[in-house]
């Protein structure tokens, strides 16, 4: 769970939200490496201010991004593992913390 939870800080610090995460998302390696997979629904997040010189949102780590085409009113996850602002369908809500939500909801 740790090794998960240092994928998804690097992610999140490089201003992407998985925003679908759930067990069957997570490879463990035979010796005990892991990978978060399925980044299909990952939301890029704008940088702040119009002037920022912060240039991570804009420099996707791979392809293209879901949010690019994700409008406002869109539930996008697995249901049994979405944040509030997820299921209520407002993804211009949906930050960082909607990942620790979802990894928190592992426990249940």
């Amino acid at each position: 769970m740790l090794r998960l939870c240092e994928i998804v800080a690097f992610a999140n610090t490089q201003g992407v939200v998985h925003r679908d995460l759930k067990p069957s998302s997570v490879m463990i390696g035979p010796f005990g490496e892991a990978w978060l997979l399925d980044w299909g629904v990952a939301k890029r997040l704008a940088t702040s201010g119009a002037n920022s010189t912060d240039t991570r949102a804009s420099r996707p780590l791979c392809g293209t991004f879901a949010s690019d085409a994700t409008g406002e009113g869109m539930m996008v996850g697995t249901p049994g593992y979405m944040s509030p602002e997820q299921q209520a369908g407002d993804s211009a809500r949906v930050e960082q913390t909607a990942d620790a939500y979802s990894l928190g909801r592992w426990s249940d």
